[in-house]
């Protein structure tokens, strides 16, 4: 399997952000790709990897890749 998943509280210690924004996030659609395991949210740290590749900037001006919405 291979998989690393982490709870909702272990990325946002990772990230350096409050439980809240995670839930924020998942409700508004934005942040990683999450998964429900029971009743857990869980986060695969390839997928949220790959979402950070997703949030790189070259300035503050650069809207980066354009997201289906």
């Amino acid at each position: 399997m291979g998989r690393e998943l982490v709870d909702e509280k272990r990325l946002a210690g990772v990230l350096g952000l409050s439980d809240r924004t995670l839930q924020n996030w998942r409700w508004r659609g934005d942040g990683p790709v999450f998964q429900k395991v029971g009743g857990r949210v869980l986060y695969d740290l390839a997928e949220v990897d790959r979402w950070l590749d997703q949030c790189r900037r070259q300035s503050t001006s650069d809207p980066g890749p354009e997201r289906d919405r």
